[in-house]
């Protein structure tokens, strides 16, 4: 549990460090963090089941990082264990991966010009 939320952590720190570097101001990182956010939280099983979605959101549910982190945390917390937990982080660790490099690149490139 404690190493699924802590790969979790890594993921949207790295997503938040991405946002971070897009944005030109203080006020600019929180309106991309909430666009980058807010879909998440309404269309990845955190707060309404995946169930009741219509059918193209629904389609557009395993591209988020959060349906992966609740996918593999959801179960640990009620006893169980999560159906397929190595696609769930392998996808998480691509995005940390992914989101980190590409956020150092954009850094680098901020401070070299």
């Amino acid at each position: 549990f404690a190493l699924m939320n802590a790969l979790g952590m890594l993921t949207f720190a790295s997503i938040g460090l991405l946002v971070a570097a897009r944005a030109q101001t203080l006020e600019g990182v929180s309106g991309l963090m909430n666009a980058t956010m807010v879909p998440m939280w309404l269309f990845c099983g955190v707060f309404f089941p995946l169930q009741g979605l219509p059918a193209p959101l629904r389609s557009i549910t395993p591209l988020l990082p959060l349906t992966h982190a609740v996918q593999l945390i959801r179960p640990l917390m009620t006893g169980g264990w999560p159906q397929h937990p190595f696609c769930d982080v392998f996808v998480l660790l691509g995005y940390a991966t992914a989101s980190y490099w590409i956020a150092t690149a954009l850094i680098r490139r901020r401070l070299l010009a």
